[in-house]
């Protein structure tokens, strides 16, 4: 009895083939992501969904290959685990730009240095995988309120992610061609809960302000979380979320989906995005294996 299985590919010599594609398409001016995605899904049916006689084996857990394949209307959520030894941090230095290591080296304190360099490692993976190219390759802008976005030419491929990080856990969000915003909050008691939540959420602050805790906090990084969100797939600062409800739906019923979860014990977290989603794929990083964190 057969198995499908995955066999692992030459990325060194794909990685040169498209290469070469973003290089011919540079030279005469047309759009060469077009092409590369062509090749990038015909590789992976090729190579991935193998024949019945194929052995099954592990796919691996690095390389510039995600574990499975974006459709349209697909969210990947990925959980970041940003603590961990000098020697796996300083092992992810390398996949880095020069700009992020010299932000690095501002942080006050080390462990929030390491967790940066964690983050932005992960996010280069994460992109490489989904871009099939290698991570320290991809190309970072930044926007007005400093949020990390591709540059030219990744930019063209229509990858649109968003990052969000607490205390020792990170979570970033990918999708194709849809806005999109993710937030994630450890979970804890704030002394000015009641002024922000009356400020923030006039219409539910009774009900929070009635819930013993834990509840209660749980109540409001849920809220939060969600608003947090859908700002950010706006491209927004919090400043202007005074009048924003993040209810089931969002602000705008129809054009954009709102889904909360718990990452860890302790966490909560959303996701916004445009239009309805297909599927939620939960994955953690650096772990290779898929997780279920509904």
């Amino acid at each position: 009895m057969g198995q499908r299985g995955l066999r692992v590919i030459n990325s060194r010599k794909l990685n040169r083939a498209l290469g070469a594609l973003i290089g011919s398409s540079r030279r005469n001016g047309s759009n060469p992501w077009p092409k590369l995605r062509t090749a990038i899904r015909e590789r992976l049916r090729r190579t991935f969904l193998a024949a019945d006689s194929v052995a099954t084996i592990s796919a691996p857990s690095r390389g510039p290959w995600p574990t499975e394949a974006l459709a349209e209307g697909d969210v990947e959520l990925r959980v970041l685990r940003l603590d961990g030894s000098f020697e796996r941090i300083k092992h992810l230095v390398r996949l880095l730009s020069d700009d992020e290591r010299r932000r690095a080296a501002h942080f006050r304190f080390e462990r929030d240095a390491m967790r940066f360099l964690a983050g932005r490692a992960a996010l280069r993976t994460i992109l490489g995988g989904h871009l099939a190219t290698d991570p320290e390759a991809i190309c970072l802008t930044y926007g007005p309120r400093g949020r990390p976005e591709l540059a030219p030419p990744f930019d063209a491929s229509g990858l649109r992610f968003n990052l969000s990080h607490s205390g020792s856990l990170g979570l970033c969000a990918v999708t194709w061609g849809r806005r999109i915003g993710v937030d994630i909050e450890r979970i804890r008691q704030m002394p000015d809960m009641d002024a922000i939540a009356g400020r923030m959420f006039p219409r539910h602050w009774p009900v929070l302000r009635s819930m013993p805790e834990p509840r209660r906090s749980e109540a409001f990084f849920k809220r939060w979380t969600r608003m947090e969100a859908y700002v950010k797939a706006l491209g927004e600062g919090i400043a202007g979320a005074r009048d924003v409800e993040a209810d089931a739906g969002g602000p705008e019923p129809g054009q954009w989906s709102l889904e909360s979860f718990v990452p860890e014990a302790g966490y909560i977290a959303a996701v916004a995005v445009e239009r309805r989603i297909c599927r939620l794929i939960y994955r953690n990083w650096p772990e290779a294996v898929d997780a279920s964190l509904m």
